[in-house]
């Protein structure tokens, strides 16, 4: 995976961690104002994800052959991917949750929750995980389409119509199996689907110029309207995340910039920092950690201190749990081929025992 994409995935998650970390930032009675004009506007990183999970599947897919093997081998790796790096951390906040908030587990819906079926944040344990929902949706329609042998970018076009349609036309219909199926948040997925195509030929720098202006614009926009969830939060953050996303590809291709390090690692935990995060932001109350801060006078540095360890936390879990449970799990389930040296290692002990 381009370096690249991998910072802006973390980026994405961090700003998640601090849009659900701000109501807790202006309760500690801290201000600042450039921090909490980005904190604000923090649920932005969702669709950055979602362009970024669409450009992912594509680069995943591009080599595949389109027959019924690939789609169930795809789909099994991808929710191998979403349940291994999930469950951990759902069996962690229900034990949380129940020990020290049990009427808020008593209100939520334990088996969507488990098996990641519902949109509704309010219904869950854990509130972001209505993003998985979708993430699964979409990585069972590339799998069909790979199963079926199904043309990519047409079904794309025609299903983009669909949900075009159903935004503009039935904006107000309150079906709730429809607007899930026909969620606009399909387009995210679909323009970094698109983005994939697009940068094998138009990655060249004279774009990037046209390309920043557009995510300025859009970022813009997105800031000074009023955001809902509808044809809004595309043309605004979904726009800003696929410009973005392209310029960074360009970059990076270019060899002008390539983001390593800190930024890199923090976006391989990307997801367990995306799941953990909201566990620790409720425990920052529901501890008492908060209260005590702001008693001792250190409120600023405690809360500094507090984001920096949730972010420690998630590369710990990605790097003791989510990653070695998934590497486990395909060795078990998808037993990889015998590599070439295997083979050529068989041949020549076949061919003694024959001469012998």
């Amino acid at each position: 995976m381009y370096n690249n994409i991998q910072a802006l995935r973390g980026i994405a998650a961090f700003l998640v961690v601090i849009f659900h970390l701000l109501p807790h930032f202006r309760v500690m009675g801290l201000s600042n104002v450039v921090f909490e004009s980005i904190a604000q506007y923090g649920y932005a990183g969702v669709d950055v994800f979602f362009v970024i999970s669409g450009f992912v599947m594509a680069k995943t897919t591009q080599n595949l052959p389109q027959n019924f093997s690939s789609g169930k081998q795809f789909i099994t790796k991808r929710f191998l991917r979403i349940y291994l790096g999930y469950l951990p951390i759902f069996i962690f906040a229900l034990i949380y949750y129940s020990i020290y908030t049990p009427d808020f587990v008593e209100n939520i819906d334990l088996l969507h929750s488990f098996f990641l079926t519902s949109i509704e944040p309010q219904n869950l344990l854990l509130g972001v995980s209505w993003t998985l929902s979708y993430e699964l949706y979409f990585y069972l329609i590339i799998a069909l389409l790979l199963a079926f042998s199904l043309p990519v970018l047409m079904t794309f076009a025609i299903v983009s119509v669909a949900v075009v349609a159903k935004m503009f036309l039935t904006s107000s219909l309150e079906v709730t199996w429809l607007n899930f199926l026909l969620s606009h948040f399909l387009l995210d997925f679909f323009a970094g689907f698109f983005l994939f195509s697009l940068t094998k030929y138009y990655s060249q720098l004279r774009y990037v110029p046209i390309l920043i202006l557009i995510a300025i614009v859009s970022l813009y926009f997105g800031v000074t309207i009023t955001i809902e969830n509808n044809w809004t939060r595309i043309v605004t953050f979904g726009v800003f995340g696929f410009s973005v996303m392209w310029v960074l590809l360009s970059l990076e291709v270019n060899k002008k910039l390539v983001i390593k390090g800190a930024l890199k690692k923090i976006g391989n935990a990307s997801y367990s920092l995306y799941l953990v995060h909201i566990i620790f932001v409720n425990m920052l109350y529901t501890s008492g950690l908060r209260d005590a801060l702001v008693s001792h006078h250190v409120a600023g540095l405690g809360f500094v201190a507090y984001t920096i360890m949730i972010v420690i936390i998630s590369l710990l879990i990605y790097k003791w749990i989510e990653l070695p449970l998934y590497k486990k799990a395909l060795r078990v389930i998808i037993p990889s081929k015998p590599s070439q040296k295997n083979h050529e290692q068989n041949t020549t002990i076949n061919t003694k025992i024959t001469k012998n």
